[in-house]
This record gives structure tokens, sequence and C-alpha cells, in this order.
């Protein structure tokens, strides 16, 4: 829950607490401080050349470091932007990567049932082969047989005809 630091506070859209309006009152000068009126300041001393030396220089020098700080925001800035243009572009490459691991792994799994598959069907093969081979004996030998046979009704055929 959000607390308001002091009684005289109010809090405003932005979650923050600022002072009421009717809360603030102006402040009362201390009669102990005085007035300046321009005839005082006209008595204050005229600074000296040394002195508006001094103050030149250090107006210079502050306005050269506010011109280097302003050079050094501009570069943090620009190098925040690389750094984020840095992450998003690794966090994509990330990205890739798992997408071309989940690829890989589904290629994989593939694979192994072609591999899979491709032995059931050697196995076929074999047991087709080997088949085959058996048919080709088997009508061999009959055919064997069938030769001595009538070979054989030939040669009687003969004995009895002679």
């Amino acid at each position: 829950m959000f607390r308001l630091p002091h009684p005289r506070c109010v809090r405003v859209a932005s979650n923050r607490a600022v002072w009421k309006p009717s809360a603030l009152r102006p402040t009362r000068r201390p009669r102990s401080l005085p007035l300046l009126s321009t005839s005082s300041a006209a008595s204050w001393p005229r600074p000296s050349n040394a002195r508006l030396a001094q103050l030149s220089e250090a107006r210079n020098l502050i306005t050269s470091a506010l011109a280097v700080k302003d050079e050094a925001l501009a570069a943090s800035r620009d190098a925040f932007a690389q750094a984020d243009a840095a992450v998003a572009r690794a966090e994509r490459a990330e990205a890739e990567a798992a997408s071309t691991r989940g690829r890989l792994d589904q290629v994989r799994e593939e694979r192994e049932s072609a591999r899979e598959e491709a032995l059931v069907l050697t196995g076929r093969l074999a047991t087709v082969t080997s088949e085959r081979d058996n048919a080709a004996a088997e009508v061999a030998r009959e055919r064997s047989y069938a030769e001595q046979r009538v070979t054989n009704v030939k040669d009687s055929l003969e004995q009895q005809l002679t």
C-alpha cells in the first residue's frame, strides 16, 4: 500500500507524493536580515582585473567541462544503444540456435526411424531372397527329376518296342 510521507502531502497519478498546494505557506523574512537596496549594491567593491580574469577562466573551464560532459553523455547513450542492439542480436541468435537444435533433434529421430525401417526391409529382402533361391533350387531338382523320368519312360518304351 502506498503511504504518504507527510500529512500535508497528496498522492498524484504517478504514485508520487507532492505537497498540497493549500499546505504551502509563504515564509516570512526574519527581521534580522536586512533588505538589499540598489544603493548598498553600488557600494560593493569593484572586482579587480585579476579576479575578472579568474572568473572568466572559471567560466571557460565550466563551459568546456559541460561540453565534455555532454559528449560523454552522448557517447554513453550510443554505447547503451549498441549494447541493447547486441543483446537483441544475441537473443535472436539464441532463439535461432534453439530452433535449429529442435530441428536437429527431429531430423535425428527421423533418421533413426528410417534406419530401423531399413533394417526391417533388409531382413525382409534376405527372407525373400532365400525363398527365391530355395524355390529355384526346388525347380531345378523337379526339372532334373522330370527329365530323369522322361528318360526312363523313353527307355522303357524303346525296350518294349524292340
